[in-house]
């Protein structure tokens, strides 16, 4: 089966897909907190995302459905922690890896970081996948 995506900067529309993930995430255990978000608290940080060094790419289908984010945040000068996020009914269809590995292919011809990191939890190991670029 072939899947086609395509990403793209998140715009402030985007803001409520990126709340749904983050509750969904939290529901489902994938976070150290416990603390749902609500959208007023939500939006104050997700403009101040978007106006700052951090870098957020939406994932789409090829039917145009919105389903994840690749959000890249500088740690250090030039050196970039990335995570990703998909909706629950875009679980395991492989969508995340296509998502993550077109967003780095773009961020890095874009924004030439000098290193990208991540950090996997334990529980995920299960699901660390190898992204070529």
């Amino acid at each position: 089966m072939i899947r086609k995506i395509s990403v793209s900067l998140a715009k402030i529309e985007d803001a409520k897909l990126l709340l749904k993930i983050h509750n969904a995430s939290v529901k489902d255990g994938y976070f150290n907190s416990k603390k749902l978000i609500i959208y007023k608290d939500h939006i104050e940080w997700f403009k101040k995302k978007l106006k700052s060094s951090s870098k957020i790419y939406i994932g789409k289908n090829s039917f145009k459905k919105k389903f994840g984010y690749v959000r890249f945040d500088e740690v250090k000068s030039n050196i970039f922690e990335v995570s990703l996020g998909n909706l629950p009914s875009f679980y395991g269809k492989g969508l995340g890896s296509l998502m993550l590995g077109k967003s780095i292919k773009k961020f890095k011809k874009r924004y030439k970081p000098k290193k990208i990191i991540s950090v996997v939890k334990k529980f995920n190991l299960r699901y660390s996948i190898s992204v070529r670029i």
